[in-house]
């Protein structure tokens, strides 16, 4: 981990998608794991705020959340480290740190824009990689991401035809808004 004088100024890379049960989480939980055994300073971002499953899969029970984090930040103010709501994840010699969605849907609706753009760019400066993992849907938190995302890994599965639709207009939507060199285009389940 970098220490105060040492910005890293890290890769974000977020996983998208405009159908759920894709394998968004899966997918970055083992980017994360990945990336953390070789070497590297990973946190990994649930940023599926209603219904995130990143502890969930990785058997974590944290006690911060991003909720936590938010109010925090705006308690705090430029005394908040955000590394104090981060809950570790370690397995053998791989170890990560982990940002929980929130543990309500109250607490989800309260989640702001701005906090999350000013969390994610805290971590940039303290880990090699940051991994977020997102809902399915155009939301203002999700178009922020999808700006400060170095990579933006857009999956999909086609084998309903619902869901290649909305990948259509996703994909459509993502070269509109000039992502196109940053998105890669995941077909899981091919």
């Amino acid at each position: 981990m970098a220490t105060d004088d040492q910005a890293v100024s890290g890769v974000v890379l977020t996983f998208f998608s405009t159908a759920s049960a894709v394998g968004k989480t899966l997918l970055s939980c083992n980017m994360a794991s990945e990336l953390a055994r070789q070497g590297a300073t990973v946190v990994l971002c649930d940023l599926d705020l209603q219904f995130g499953d990143i502890c969930n899969y990785l058997h974590l029970s944290p006690d911060q959340t991003i909720a936590d984090a938010q109010e925090s930040m705006k308690r705090m103010g430029s005394s908040f480290d955000i590394r104090e709501c981060l809950t570790p994840y370690m397995y053998e010699d791989t170890v990560f740190q982990v940002l929980a969605a929130p543990h309500g849907l109250d607490e989800a609706y309260n989640i702001e824009t701005d906090s999350v753009k000013k969390i994610i760019n805290e971590l940039r400066m303290i880990y090699n990689y940051v991994i977020i993992d997102t809902t399915s849907m155009f939301s203002n938190v999700n178009m922020m991401l999808l700006d400060l995302s170095t990579i933006v890994t857009f999956l999909g599965v086609v084998d309903f035809i619902p869901t290649i639709k909305n990948m259509k207009i996703g994909a459509t939507l993502l070269s509109q808004l000039n992502y196109k060199d940053k998105v890669r285009l995941v077909l899981n389940r091919s």
